[in-house]
């Protein structure tokens, strides 16, 4: 057998080299490998308003069921103190590879404000076995109640009040050492609008009008026709 030449023994021991840290690594124990998967992105809404009553909703890709009802708790019970939280619930939303969870709030009817910070949420967080590559946190309400959110924080721009829609309250990004700090003032409850119920009750009252002069006016067609006379007398 001939020997190697320099030209070939490099790549051999190119690949020798390869092959052995490769069994290193998977040799080595598993107490030094580090968890892997991918990071949960997370959505925080603070419903102060909505169909189903005031809540704290929580949706997380990469999170199983049970990690996520913990976190939704955690966030209710550290922004809403005294809102009475409930048990978390699962709500209609679908979550692609990752879970949502609802829990319910009883907030007074009265103007409230409440304090949010990055640190209130991610210590809600801790409790997931990887901390969430991405949160973001919202606030939101319907015609009923405003909102506006004041934030503390580089670049934070705050919200003018607002009702029927959605205000961000804060974000956070893994590795970013951005510290926030915001503000919701919640406005009083205001009683239901009677505008639908007017506009309703006119398009009926002008359904029923209409209705009635046109019933009138073949009535009066018919009655009209029944009574005329001949213009000429019959011919033989």
């Amino acid at each position: 057998m001939k020997p190697l030449s320099n030209a070939r023994r490099a790549p051999v021991w190119l690949l020798l080299t390869v092959l052995c840290a490769l069994t290193a690594c998977a040799t080595s124990s598993s107490t030094e490998q580090q968890p892997t998967g991918p990071r949960p992105a997370v959505t925080v809404l603070l419903r102060v308003r909505s169909p189903d009553g005031p809540q704290v909703e929580l949706l997380a890709s990469g999170v199983d069921q049970a990690a996520v009802d913990a976190a939704t708790a955690a966030v209710a019970a550290s922004v809403f103190p005294d809102a009475q939280p409930g048990a978390p619930q699962p709500t209609d939303t679908t979550v692609r590879h990752g879970a949502a969870s609802a829990v319910p709030l009883t907030l007074p009817d009265q103007a409230m404000t409440v304090t949010v910070t990055r640190q209130q949420i991610d210590s809600a967080m801790s409790g997931m076995a990887r901390a969430p590559k991405s949160v973001a946190v919202w606030v939101c309400s319907d015609g009923r109640r405003t909102i506006q959110v004041t934030t503390e924080a580089p670049g934070a721009v705050s919200s003018d009040v607002a009702s029927g829609s959605c205000k961000i309250v804060g974000t956070s990004l893994t590795g970013d050492p951005v510290s926030w700090t915001a503000t919701v003032a919640i406005g009083e409850l205001e009683p239901p609008s009677l505008l639908p119920v007017a506009i309703v009750t006119s398009v009926v009252l002008v359904l029923i009008a209409l209705a009635i002069a046109f019933l009138r006016g073949r009535a009066a067609a018919r009655a009209g026709a029944a009574t005329a006379a001949p213009s000429e007398a019959p011919v033989d």
